[in-house]
């Protein structure tokens, strides 16, 4: 977490500097990755509540974004059971996104009955 506020914080002087150039936005990206309770996973679904989202991409498995209204609904897939992570690009300065764990399957493709103990970190 110290080091996504960090980077925030040189994004966000960055910004201002580019910004009082008359410059755009640097944008910044951030590594979100699912911790699970329960091991290996084959996907999930998540809520990314903010404006500023430019691009989502994973260098394993699939990702799917839809916007609407000010929030991002993302899905990643993996072919192969394992950790869930993916990059958001996000327009510079901004805070970090609130996140929410919607679903998550195992890899076997069935819906896990709880997300107790599941967490999102940057």
């Amino acid at each position: 977490m110290r080091r996504l506020r960090a980077l925030l914080a040189a994004a966000a002087v960055s910004t201002g500097l580019a910004c009082s150039d008359g410059g755009p936005p640097v944008p910044v990206e951030v590594d979100v990755r699912i911790v699970s309770p329960n091991g290996p996973e084959g996907a999930a679904v998540l809520e990314v509540a903010t404006a500023d989202l430019l691009q989502v991409s994973t260098s394993v498995g699939l990702v799917f974004s839809n916007p609407v209204a000010g929030t991002t609904r993302i899905v990643v897939i993996r072919d192969t059971p394992g950790a869930l992570g993916f990059t958001l690009l996000m327009n510079g300065g901004m805070d970090p996104p609130a996140i929410r764990l919607l679903e998550v399957v195992d890899g076997n493709d069935q819906p896990r009955p709880s997300l107790g103990g599941y967490r999102v970190e940057f």
